[in-house]
């Protein structure tokens, strides 16, 4: 049995014994894996609104998602006046739609855009299709676009600018540092854009609706760039992970293109799932449950900063997230999964996401920090838990 090249070229996430590790030994307080708050979780809506399921929403539905649902996810994004249906496709979770455009756009020798650090699934995920990452480097407003623009001229000049698959970018609460970029930075980011016509931007927006102030406009709502930008999103962060229903807008070709592949993938989504959001938007529960969880995330972050400062502030900053699930937090040491410090946050029963998971091997600088997420993390652990990760720090200092 041989195995394609895809397949050999796949590693496992390092998420998934971060995971397991947590349910394994429950006395371990963890700030690593992304989850939403599982106490919140909106039950009762779900009750309700299958009270309305009927016999059609259980057959097929068509590949690229229910009508009714598109219209709500455009009605939801004021800046989308100019988009409709037919830019909408939807997917079996957020994954599923950044996988498609892998399909469609990655493969062997091409060059992907992406900033440091970044979500590290989707990394991994487009390292498996042999691409080559130019890595843009960050500050606290996101992609910094003199250091775009530098590699852009670069690859223009060495005749590479073809082989340019995408330009892939996370704009609010990003994981895993929690900047909102402002739309500023993203008008400036689009100016250099504007004289490479041949780049697509993928902008992922799975936190957009737990940001913690109102959220900027989306790169799709600047006119020159708005056929080369592709808006990605997902109710799983904002409402329900179980029912793994994301969605991307994009140009009508793009769609087209990404709704045949996903034809190849499985003839269409949940259409039970997409039923549920229907009527659950329709009530106002989408909107009530999103406005719940960004006041317990945002009290959630307020609690980890203030025992944070209390504990390590005199030593360490930490940054307030814009929105999401998590702080990045640099340290000034190497926190890597075989350092002295992640054993001894082992040792303290706590743990964390090396940020050498988030970034890069030329990224000396997520070597040195740690992603820690307060989402699923129950309020009253939050000051034990960092608590004993300030012991885990102290004990690798001296």
């Amino acid at each position: 049995m041989q195995f394609s090249n895809k397949i050999n070229s796949l590693s496992s996430s390092p998420i998934n014994w971060l995971i397991q590790y947590a349910l394994e030994n429950p006395n371990v307080i963890s700030f690593a894996a992304g989850l939403v708050d599982d106490e919140n979780l909106p039950l009762d809506d779900i009750r309700l609104a299958l009270q309305d399921i009927s016999a059609k929403n259980l057959q097929y539905g068509v590949c690229s998602g229910e009508l009714e649902l598109k219209n709500q996810i455009l009605a939801m994004h004021s800046e989308f006046t100019n988009s409709n249906s037919d830019n909408v496709v939807i997917t079996t979770g957020g994954q599923q739609y950044l996988f498609l455009l892998a399909e469609a756009f990655a493969g062997s020798g091409k060059i992907i855009l992406i900033e440091a650090p970044t979500y590290f699934v989707y990394r991994d995920t487009l390292a498996s299709f042999d691409v080559t990452f130019k890595i843009i480097p960050t500050d606290e407003e996101g992609i910094c676009p003199a250091s775009l623009e530098k590699i852009l001229f670069d690859l223009n000049e060495n005749n590479e600018l073809d082989q340019v698959a995408f330009l892939y970018t996370i704009t609010y609460g990003h994981n895993p540092t929690g900047i909102t970029t402002p739309f500023s930075r993203k008008e400036k980011i689009a100016e250099v854009l504007k004289i490479y016509q041949s780049i697509l931007l993928i902008e992922d927006a799975a936190y957009r609706d737990l940001n913690f102030s109102p959220a900027p406009n989306s790169y799709r709502s600047i006119p020159e760039i708005k056929d080369r930008s592709v808006y990605v999103s997902t109710f799983s962060k904002p409402y329900c992970p179980g029912l793994k229903t994301g969605y991307g807008i994009a140009s009508k070709k793009i769609s087209q293109i990404l709704t045949r592949l996903k034809g190849n993938h499985d003839f269409g989504s949940s259409r039970l799932n997409q039923a549920l959001l229907i009527r659950i938007i329709e009530l106002g529960l989408y909107d009530k449950q999103r406005d719940n969880l960004v006041n317990l995330y945002k009290r959630k972050a307020k609690a980890l900063e203030y025992i944070w400062n209390k504990e390590l502030g005199a030593k360490f900053s930490l940054r307030f997230p814009d929105g999401g699930l998590y702080f990045w937090v640099s340290l000034p040491f190497d926190t890597g999964r075989d350092s002295i410090f992640f054993k001894n946050c082992l040792d303290e029963n706590v743990l964390i996401v090396p940020g050498e998971y988030c970034s890069f091997d030329d990224d000396p600088e997520s070597k040195k920090a740690i992603r820690l997420t307060y989402g699923n993390v129950k309020e009253k652990e939050i000051e034990e838990g960092i608590f004993r990760l300030s012991k885990a720090i102290f004990k690798t200092l001296s």
